[in-house]
């Protein structure tokens, strides 16, 4: 999609972040799964379990001076899913792909889905909402 597309169809983007992000965000700016991952020291095994593998449960990391920080659940995604429809990519390289960006929903009624779908509906988020 061009960018001009992109900042006429939707002026505005939205991101959910976990509630107590916002600090974090504000310090260190919006970071991936990977990014935070770095920021935080995370290397080996524990890394590559988070980064490569579905996360069913969000995962609260932890550092020294950053405090902790919550890497997001995968729930609406499944490994059968995946496998039925990626094409030249394994499911460990998507997840890889995955956790090296920042998401944001084009609309509001997008976020107002996730934020009112079972497993977060009764969870504290920080919302950020950005001009394209």
């Amino acid at each position: 999609m061009e960018a001009a597309l992109i900042w006429r169809e939707y002026p505005l983007l939205y991101h959910m972040a976990a509630g107590d992000s916002l600090e974090s965000i504000a310090k260190h700016g919006l970071l991936s799964t990977t990014g935070l991952l770095d920021l935080f020291g995370y290397s080996g095994r524990r890394r590559e379990e988070i980064v490569s593998c579905h996360r069913p449960e969000s995962i609260l990391i932890s550092h020294s001076s950053h405090g902790t920080a919550s890497i997001r659940d995968q729930k609406p995604m499944s490994d059968s899913g995946l496998k039925r429809c990626l094409s030249g990519m394994t499911v460990k390289k998507w997840y890889r792909l995955l956790n090296g960006k920042v998401f944001f929903w084009l609309t509001e009624e997008r976020l107002l889905r996730m934020l009112h779908a079972r497993p977060y509906r009764e969870k504290e988020h920080c919302v950020l909402v950005v001009k394209t």
